[in-house]
């Protein structure tokens, strides 16, 4: 059993690893998933935010439609804070038989 792929888009606009984020500045994050077996659907997509370390909190919570079981793609338009600190957004994809893959950026604002 292969637990699926998760990609963060990349190209003009998109941040694709940990970057540095001016205070209160709007920035996109894509991602794209994939299932790696046949039958092992995508099912869930949840991604949460911690603040300088803190708790995490989630910000989106999907449950994947069959049309999307083989390929989700979204993008995410986010703005930082007004404050300095760390912004640690994490990405979790869930097939259907329960493997799962996480991938992290975290944005540093100065």
């Amino acid at each position: 059993m292969i637990p699926p792929t998760l990609d963060f888009k990349t190209g003009v606009g998109y941040i694709s690893a940990d970057a540095h984020v001016a205070l209160n500045t709007g920035f996109k994050i894509g991602v794209d998933a994939k299932r790696t077996e046949q039958h092992d659907d995508l099912k869930t997509f949840i991604v949460t935010l911690s603040y300088d370390g803190g708790a995490e909190t989630t910000i989106d919570n999907v449950t994947i439609a069959s049309a999307q079981a083989g390929e989700f793609t979204k993008d995410y338009d986010l703005t930082t804070r007004n404050q300095s600190g760390t912004e640690k957004y994490t990405f979790t994809v869930t097939n259907r038989d329960g493997l799962i893959t996480t991938k992290s950026i975290t944005v540093t604002v100065p």
